[in-house]
């Protein structure tokens, strides 16, 4: 279905929560994935991969049922700057979601060889570290509903949202020293040249899981703001 957003008075948030309830449950399906890939149980990973791929799928239909009619655009050329900006946040956490399936997709080219690549310890550990950020964004978009429905205590709320978005700029920036970290030790395997561009690859579509939520939470910060 398309959202007119020229027909609502006021930024839907409940479309933001509907996106961040699949978000988590698409972090879940992620772990569990991570988790069997760990064991080398593939028929499981490869099941919970497809959990995730559908979801991502249904976020990407929210973020497309976003639009305008012909007549919206001639009379209104540009987007409310404020809409503009709850359109970028779901493009953002779709984009969270879609890392979550690459990186999956990624581990499975690898997966007949199971565990037996190098820097694997650090690569689960970034992994670690930007999931830190995805579990932040669900609980941010929980306090966010409750600030534009509340009625008292809103500069209580709109301050406890403020430290989930400095907390996202926090972990992604512990993520990104991990990643880079992981790119360093990639150029000094000595081991054939496929299998650096394979760790490289991998790391940086994991720390762009940490770059998008931190883009959300920014998308956020200015949602407030207006």
């Amino acid at each position: 279905m398309l959202f007119n957003f020229f027909s609502s008075p006021k930024v839907p948030i409940h479309i933001l929560m509907e996106q961040a309830e699949i978000l988590k449950k698409c972090t879940s399906e992620f772990q569990h994935a991570i988790d069997h890939f760990l064991k080398q149980d593939i028929n499981p990973f490869y099941h919970h991969t497809q959990e995730v791929t559908q979801l991502q799928d249904q976020s990407s239909l929210i973020k497309d049922g976003i639009g305008f009619s012909t007549d919206d655009r001639k009379k209104t050329p540009k987007i409310p700057k404020i809409k503009y900006e709850f359109f970028h946040y779901l493009k953002e956490q779709d984009d969270v979601m879609d890392s979550l399936k690459l990186t999956l997709y990624i581990l499975s080219y690898r997966s007949e060889q199971g565990l037996d690549f190098p820097l694997k310890a650090e690569l689960f550990s970034l992994i670690e570290s930007v999931m830190g950020c995805v579990r932040e964004l669900y609980v941010m978009m929980s306090d966010a509903s409750s600030y534009f429905d509340a009625h008292s205590e809103v500069e209580v709320l709109r301050k406890t949202i403020v430290q989930h978005i400095q907390n996202l700029h926090e972990k992604e920036h512990a993520a990104d020293l991990l990643e880079h970290e992981i790119k360093q030790k990639a150029f000094h395997l000595g081991c054939e040249a496929g299998l650096v561009f394979y760790l490289l690859w991998l790391a940086e579509v994991i720390g762009s899981i940490a770059d998008h939520a931190e883009n959300v939470g920014d998308m956020m910060e200015l949602i407030i703001a207006n």
